[in-house]
């Protein structure tokens, strides 16, 4: 009896810490999905700007912003599906990990003090 009741609360945590960390990875690529136009579109604007290209920079913007607004309003709606979770720091931190590997287009524009 105590062997089993052992190896019930091992599979409990087993499956617990294997669910978490499923969601820390959805949460990392819905995370990515929602930011990656945004950052694409500032690896495009940091390459006209090295190429003092003002004239599709000008061109450029307003679809910059558009993003930023569709960016902001996915990252809302993703906070609020994951809830509490999202606000966790090691949620957070797992979720960045993840990025790095996954989407690194993302990663590169967190901010250093989240990583």
């Amino acid at each position: 009896m105590d062997k089993f009741f052992v190896f019930l609360i091992f599979s409990v945590i087993l499956f617990t810490g294997c669910d978490k960390n499923r969601v820390v990875k959805q949460a990392a690529n819905d995370f990515c999905q929602c930011l990656y136009p945004l950052a694409d579109m500032n690896q495009q604007l940091e390459t006209l700007n090295k190429e003092n290209n003002t004239d599709s920079i000008a061109v450029l913007i307003p679809v910059a912003r558009t993003l930023l607004e569709e960016a902001d309003a996915c990252m809302k709606s993703k906070e609020e599906q994951y809830g509490d979770a999202a606000r966790n720091i090691a949620f957070k931190k797992g979720a960045i990990d993840i990025l790095e590997n996954n989407c690194p287009i993302v990663y590169q524009y967190v901010p250093k003090y989240y990583q």
